[in-house]
């Protein structure tokens, strides 16, 4: 018998549910009433190690891509609490508006933000995964972004794919420089869009703490961190992150994971997205 992704109940037929990857209210706000099945364009960039791993292009009605293995509860309570609590931020967000968020409610968008991430990851084939199962049921029971995640968000000019895109970055991170560096993964950046939002992550499960720093360059002018939350937040800021090939850069300028080690965390990838 299936079990729920987040809380590990089994499945029956009375309980199973199929939870959308994104809010599905936000089709709303980008699918007229009279048009709501014409498809858009949909493209997913996967990366492995700095080699190209999958770019997949495909039509669809947005807003529509749902996973299954859920349970009802999850779904329909737990997930919908998440929802409901960031939904108030997003609306601005997605429209580029500007907004102040504070503490709690970078919170709030933190894990909106990571649950999405999460079932973005079950869109991928199994292989192609650098999240765990246990980070699902660890998100579902300490209910904040996993541990050792750095979110930040960014204002997208919208030139390029619209509604939404998305990119994932797997990587080795490893404690020193190796001739031959480890095929599995166990570090991801990601980043994916909605409207002219723009939510940036960069995770991973080594034994001890590593950050990275966008205090410096173009960066710190585009991305706006909100988790860990610390102080207040205004977006969207005077950067913004310029069509396809600035979305691109958002997981690129995490560099080639095999010259990325953890024995220097104050040093790392420089994230250098474009910008106008």
């Amino acid at each position: 018998m299936a079990e729920c992704i987040l809380c590990g109940a089994a499945i029956g037929r009375n309980t199973h549910s199929r939870q959308h990857v994104l809010p599905e209210w936000l089709k709303q706000y980008f699918v007229p009433e009279d048009n709501a099945t014409e498809p858009a364009l949909h493209i997913r960039k996967l990366k492995r190690r700095g080699e190209e791993m999958n770019n997949e292009e495909w039509n669809a009605v947005p807003f529509n891509m749902r996973i299954k293995d859920m349970c009802k509860p999850c779904n329909n309570e737990w997930c919908n609490k998440i929802e409901n609590e960031a939904k108030a931020l997003l609306i601005p967000m997605i429209a580029g508006a500007p907004i102040s968020l504070d503490v709690a409610q970078q919170t709030a968008l933190a894990n909106q933000a990571m649950l999405i991430a999460l079932m973005l990851q079950l869109t991928h084939a199994e292989g192609e995964r650098s999240i765990a199962l246990d980070a699902y049921r660890w998100f579902r029971r300490e209910r904040h972004p996993l541990p050792n995640e750095q979110m930040w968000v960014a204002r997208y000019d919208g030139t390029g794919e619209w509604p939404t895109s998305y990119r994932h970055y797997g990587m080795s991170i490893f404690d020193a420089a190796v001739a031959d560096p480890p095929d599995d993964v166990n570090a991801h950046a990601l980043a994916f869009s909605v409207g002219h939002l723009v939510v940036v992550a960069f995770g991973h499960t080594i034994d001890h703490e590593l950050r990275i720093g966008v205090s410096d360059g173009p960066a710190s002018v585009v991305l706006h961190p909100i988790w860990p939350a610390r102080s207040n937040v205004e977006f969207p800021g005077p950067g913004y992150v310029q069509g396809a090939g600035g979305l691109d850069a958002l997981v690129d300028g995490f560099g080639d994971a095999a010259a990325f080690h953890s024995d220097n965390p104050q040093t790392g990838p420089t994230i250098t997205p474009r910008r106008g």
